[in-house]
């Protein structure tokens, strides 16, 4: 039996499609290098560092905001699986509870916690366990500089 024509095509445009999406590289928290890398060649500051416990950790800073993406799951300080971004602020009234509560509940992607002064920490989490395209992560990334610069204005920072 022939395959028939429209067969072929549709075999063909799945392979085609599959072959495209093996080919694109995938971001993931085993290559911190890699990940600087591709928030600096989108325009942002970007430094390979590492935490207190020797983990890698990528800082910046954005507009008036300094902030830090921490390295989470490795095993000897490599081959993490994710990544949390976070952001603090030390105010000298702190802010509110309710406040924090308030941008929380507009703004889902990234949640606003208070340290004991009542300063407010902006954090985000991105999970890179199977790997994103770099398409994802800069999407990942670009909404937590939008988020970001939200609360700067939220806190008048």
């Amino acid at each position: 039996m022939k395959p028939s024509i429209l067969a072929t095509g549709l075999m063909s445009m799945v392979a085609l499609g599959f072959s495209h999406a093996a080919s694109g590289q995938l971001v993931d928290a085993t290559d911190p290098f890699s990940i600087m890398k591709l928030i600096q060649e989108d325009g942002y500051q970007a430094r390979l560092e590492t935490d207190s416990t020797g983990d890698p950790m990528i800082t910046g800073r954005l507009g008036s905001a300094n902030w830090s993406m921490y390295f989470y799951g490795c095993e000897n300080n490599r081959d993490c699986n994710s990544v949390s971004l976070s952001s603090g602020f030390d105010l000298a009234d702190g802010l509110s509870a309710e406040s924090a509560n308030a941008f929380n509940y507009e703004w889902r992607w990234a949640s606003v916690e208070l340290d004991e002064e009542n300063d407010p920490f902006l954090r985000m989490d991105i999970n890179l366990v199977y790997g994103v395209s770099e398409d994802t992560f800069r999407d990942s990334f670009d909404t937590w500089r939008i988020v970001l610069e939200k609360f700067v204005t939220f806190i008048d920072w």
